[in-house]
């Protein structure tokens, strides 16, 4: 997610980068408080005024989702301004083990 919204999150190479260098073939896995000062960081700034805003009854909302077996997430935007702000984030994960969401088994 944070790299869909890469263009609303100043310095984001920067910040990413760590996270990145995890993904190269050449390099062994090990998270250190390098990688997790990385992913905060980008967590943050996802829930920062970078990328949220207060919802704007004069226009038009868009609701993105995404569920697997396990977990339903959903975002809610708007276009204001010329960029797309989220204006919530939402998850859920159900509890019981195994029930069908969707049709998704």
């Amino acid at each position: 997610m944070a790299g869909y919204y890469r263009s609303c999150i100043p310095n984001y190479a920067t910040h990413a980068e760590p996270l990145v260098r995890l993904t190269r073939k050449s390099q062994p896995w090990e998270w250190t408080v390098e990688q997790q000062t990385s992913f905060q960081t980008l967590k943050d700034l996802l829930c920062s005024r970078y990328v949220l805003a207060h919802p704007r009854t004069d226009l038009p909302y868009k609701l993105y989702t995404d569920a697997s077996g396990y977990c339903v997430g959903g975002i809610l935007v708007q276009d204001q301004d010329g960029q797309e702000k989220v204006i919530q984030y939402v998850s859920h994960s159900p509890i019981f083990v195994g029930c069908s969401i969707c049709g998704i088994h």
